[in-house]
């Protein structure tokens, strides 16, 4: 039995569609954990990666030419609900990605298996690591009270957003406690980053202010 044979006997064929489809989404898991910059890491959803590819190459395997069982299992598909909440499209991406390696290598196609995991590793290193499409107008939003009898106007307030930040907008005011109190909401954008605490601290030093807050939007943190 020649090279060519043993390669074309069902179970090496099996076998070869397994073994590329794990080598393929392990990669893809490996980018995914070494490029992920939140803080709600899933060891778990990195193993259901691979696990997930591995599912989808079997049923194009079972599948193979039969429309009826195609059909079959599009119908207990149907039945499945996943619980699991998927929020960061960063991370659909990456279980869609398994997913195709799972179907090319499940129907003999491994080279598209092989090149999809080179071009979208590479894609999305680049991504992260290059900071693609990172482009923010506002760093984050600044909420305060100040009464409407104060002895400081939100003119001089305005004047220490001028001084740290490169931009300010209003984006809220709305009154409190029968209309004795009125809440600002700022979006900004600082300056310098590093020293938003000496713009918090001038900013306490106004005795008129209270409840002051400062939520930054910080692209990849989610809990």
């Amino acid at each position: 039995m020649n090279l060519i044979q043993l390669l074309s006997a069902p179970w090496q064929e099996l076998l070869i569609a397994f073994l590329i489809t794990y080598c393929c989404a392990q990669t893809i898991a490996l980018v995914y954990e070494w490029t992920y910059e939140g803080l709600s890491y899933s060891k778990s959803f990195v193993h259901s990666l691979v696990l997930c590819a591995i599912l989808c190459n079997a049923i194009v395997l079972v599948v193979g030419q039969s429309v009826a069982m195609g059909l079959g299992l599009l119908g207990i598909a149907a039945f499945v609900r996943f619980r699991t909440n998927i929020r960061e499209i960063w991370d659909m991406s990456f279980l869609f990605a398994t997913l195709v390696i799972g179907l090319s290598s499940g129907s003999y196609q491994y080279a598209i298996s092989l090149m999809t995991t080179l071009f979208f590793c590479v894609i999305a290193i680049m991504s992260r690591f290059f900071s693609l499409g990172n482009r923010q107008q506002f760093d984050g939003i600044i909420r305060f009270y100040l009464g409407r009898s104060a002895p400081i106007g939100i003119e001089s307030i305005e004047g220490v957003f001028h001084k740290h930040c490169r931009r300010y907008s209003l984006i809220a005011l709305r009154e409190g406690k029968q209309g004795d109190i009125l809440e600002y909401s700022y979006q900004i954008s600082l300056r310098h980053q590093h020293k938003k605490g000496d713009f918090i601290d001038e900013l306490n030093k106004m005795t008129p202010i209270s409840g002051l807050n400062l939520l930054l939007n910080e692209e990849h943190i989610s809990l």
